[in-house]
């Protein structure tokens, strides 16, 4: 019996197995269906790719030209001159230390030296090591990144692409284009290609710049050793420079040289007496500039000259879809006509001005300027800072800065869309009173006596308060995207920006000069937004156009009326009896400004049109010892700079003829009460200046005046009634007293009668006395039938 369980439990175990085995062969064959099925549909995948890039000549076709390329060809910047013709002005080299030799001229050892370290087989492939790109797949497939497998070939196309990324896709196309290099060039061109182009550290690229940082000498002259040198940096250049790192750069040496004598590439004598000049190898690291009588003359370009050079750099990159490095090398080696928009009379004066002046109190204080034409968005001139510029491509202020714009923000941020919705008008009452939850004040305690101000005086004196409460009823969101989407401030975004904070201009990252001119702009054309552009067209050397100025349909950011009243209310800025830009003010012309200073005064800004420029100039006091913190601007220094900026605009409105701002239709001026902000329509109202209106949604007349005189007519009327009632109450009691005074008169007179009857009857005899009734007197005429009573009474 217990046998019986024994067998019993085993064949219970028996049948666990079976299922497990069972449960485990299914898996695998699940497995390898679904491994196969994933395999084949990459491979699918992957073979669909390669026919679309073979297809493509976009992608299988690097976008140079390599016979133009060797050509090194100089661009040319040509500027306008006084009677509209081009002129040429200057010839823009390259900015890489660069200088391209022809291989006849590059020693053979040179060349065996990369072959031998870089590409064993180049002169027997077809542009790609298969075995080699088999492996660099496989590392891929696999995560790992560590496998090479280019060629010389492979790595001209990667150099010519600049495509960086580490991928299957990327992989496939270069050796598309590897294979497609090598049909459509010789060996001899892209191996000269390569080693005019690769980089050999400490920032040279080609073999003569590196013979000449390093040596001090021509490439042609260069010994076995020094070739295998300069060979030996390509593979990581900051690791392997003999000048960073000569203990490892000389390890590389030796491996480029063993690599040589294997391939018999140099002969065994070769070899040694290389190896004995590593031990007393010297480097010059000679300065570059120094070099050539060519590269010692190379032009420090203007502020403007470097601008354009980086439009048309973003521009070729959009239009032609070309990544930048292939951008760079057609603007200093293409033979590029680039037709500049400077006007060259405004960029020498901005300069000049700016530059020459040393009247602040601190040296430590920079200024930046940006200025454009309102009618179209030509830049007009350019100042990256206040020094002296003395190298190419130093960091731009006026455009690769961004700064807080502090109140020179609220023309664009507040007023200008909440006037375009209709929130409010030119002399509309804004609370002047402090926000909940929310820590802000006037820059001035003066103006917080006032409960409710117009919008001319808030943006007037730059009252802060007001601004945060329009914004707060406009909406932070709408106002952030009227900024990006209409004006293209690149910086300003929901996530960072959306708070009340944007009324004072406080931003995560802040704006540029550039932006800030370009948005101003708006005030004084209609209210069109111009991309700003600096060149008119750039022409290639076979005489194809490449660029022409950014026609960019015209962007209308706010209706005429808007922009118009924001000019005049900008105007008050300048003109106003309490207006904080006086220093703008340029005689004979219109201008309209809005400065802004940030919290401390660290920074400063003067944002202005005339009816020919739309200019802004950026200020801040800098701390060479940490950078990172700024002192407080003086008023007087900040006064200073407003100066300055009324000198260039003065000096470039020079022998143009005076025009005003136009005025659009449907415009009304009307003089409005400065108590209500209402249009003065009552005697009562005090009249400080004339507003400007949409003629549709102009304000309703002085309600508070107007009622008042309807009611002193009301007290008027009812003070005239009270009076007749009073005046015929008087006449009435006069007449009544008049009678009464009658009345008692003839009472008098009765008993005077009366008195003297009774002297006369006691003067009679007593014997003439008698008891009857004495006889009737006669008291005036009587007529016949007359009683004596009657008689008597009308007596």
């Amino acid at each position: 019996m217990n046998l019986g369980k024994k067998v019993g439990k085993k064949n219970e175990n028996t049948s666990y197995i079976g299922v497990l085995f069972a449960s485990l062969k299914n898996f695998f064959l699940a497995s390898i269906l679904i491994g196969s099925f994933i395999g084949f549909s990459s491979i699918i995948t992957v073979f669909c790719y390669v026919l679309s890039v073979i297809n493509d000549k976009d992608q299988s076709h690097i976008p140079v030209d390599l016979r133009e390329l060797k050509l090194d060809q100089t661009s040319n910047i040509f500027v306008l001159d006084e009677n509209g013709n081009f002129k040429e002005s200057i010839s823009v080299h390259g900015i890489e230390n660069r200088t391209w030799v022809s291989l006849d001229r590059i020693p053979v050892h040179m060349r065996n030296a990369i072959i031998a370290i870089e590409d064993r087989r180049f002169a027997s492939h077809s542009g790609v090591d298969i075995r080699r790109s088999f492996g660099a797949i496989l590392s891929l497939l696999s995560g790992r990144n560590s496998y090479g497998g280019s060629t010389i070939t492979q790595q001209v196309v990667k150099n010519l692409s600049s495509d960086e990324s580490i991928s299957l896709t990327r992989k496939i196309r270069e050796i598309i284009r590897s294979l497609n290099l090598e049909k459509d060039y010789s060996k001899d061109e892209i191996l000269e290609v390569y080693l005019n182009t690769v980089n050999f550290g400490s920032g040279t690229n080609g073999v003569q710049t590196a013979s000449k940082l390093y040596f001090n000498k021509d490439i042609s002259e260069c010994s076995i050793a020094e070739c295998a040198t300069i060979a030996g940096i390509t593979q990581l250049p900051s690791a392997y420079s003999p000048l960073l790192n000569p203990e490892n750069n000389k390890k590389r040496t030796e491996t480029v040289l063993s690599a040589m004598y294997e391939q018999n590439l140099i002969l065994n004598t070769q070899y040694d007496e290389a190896f004995k000049s590593l031990e007393h190898m010297t480097f010059k690291n000679s300065n570059l500039d120094e070099g050539t009588e060519e590269e010692g003359k190379r032009d420090v370009w203007d502020w403007y000259t470097e601008t354009l050079l980086a439009d048309v750099k973003r521009d070729l990159v959009k239009e032609l879809k070309i990544n930048e490095k292939d951008a760079e090398r057609m603007i200093y080696r293409g033979g590029l006509s680039i037709y500049s928009a400077v006007d060259e009379k405004a960029q020498a004066t901005a300069e000049k001005t700016i530059v020459e002046f040393n009247g602040f109190s601190d040296d430590m204080i920079d200024i930046c300027f940006y200025m454009l034409d309102p009618s179209n968005g030509r830049t007009l001139a350019i100042v990256g800072t206040r020094r002296k510029k003395e190298v190419n491509l130093p960091l731009n202020k006026a455009t690769e800065e961004y700064y807080q714009p502090g109140s020179a923000i609220k023309p664009l941020a507040v007023y200008a869309p909440a006037v375009e919705d209709d929130i409010c008008n030119f002399s509309s009452f804004i609370s002047n009173s402090h926000i909940a939850n929310y820590n802000a004040k006037n820059w001035g305690s003066v103006y917080d006596s006032k409960s409710f101000v117009t919008v001319v005086e808030a943006l007037e004196v730059s009252m802060n308060l007001p601004a945060i409460h329009v914004l707060e009823e406009y909406g932070p969101r709408a106002s952030i995207k009227f900024l990006r989407e209409k004006l293209k401030f690149s910086e300003i975004s929901e996530e960072n920006d959306a708070n009340l904070a944007l009324a004072l201009g406080g931003l995560h990252k802040g704006v540029t000069a550039r932006e800030m001119a370009a948005g101003f702009q708006i005030f004084g054309n209609g209210g069109f937004f111009n991309e700003p552009f600096t060149y008119l067209k750039v022409v290639d050397s076979r005489g194809r156009v490449l660029l022409e100025r950014p026609k960019t349909e015209l962007v209308r950011v706010l209706t005429p009326q808007t922009s118009y009243i924001m000019n005049r209310i900008l105007k008050h800025c300048v003109d106003g009896s309490n207006g904080i830009v006086s220093l703008a003010k340029i005689p004979g012309w219109e201008v309209a400004a809005k400065t802004g200073t940030t919290d401390k005064d660290i920074d400063h800004w003067l944002a202005g049109l005339t009816p020919y420029a739309s200019g802004v100039m950026h200020m801040k006091h800098e701390n060479p010892d940490n950078p990172g913190e700024r002192e407080s601007l003086k008023y007087a220094d900040q006064r200073l700079a407003r100066g300055l900026w009324n000198e260039i605009m003065k000096k470039y409105l020079e022998n143009k003829q005076v025009k005003a701002f136009p005025i659009p239709d449907g415009i009304v001026t009307a003089p409005f009460c400065a108590e209500t902000g209402l249009i003065a329509s009552s005697p009562l109202c005090k009249k400080n200046m004339n507003g400007c209106y949409k003629a549709k949604k102009m304000p309703n007349g002085c309600s508070l005046h107007e009622n008042l005189i309807k009611t002193q007519k009301e007290q008027q009327n009812q003070k005239n009634t009270v009076v007749q009632a009073e005046q015929q109450r008087q006449a009435v009691q006069t007449f009544v007293q008049e009678q009464e005074e009658k009345q008692k008169n003839l009472e008098r007179f009765m008993a005077e009668q009366e008195a003297v009857k009774g002297e006369k009857h006691k003067k009679l005899p007593e014997n003439s006395r008698s008891t009857t009734q004495p006889p009737n007197i006669n008291f005036s005429t009587s007529h016949p039938g007359e009683t004596q009573n009657e008689i008597r009474r009308r007596s």
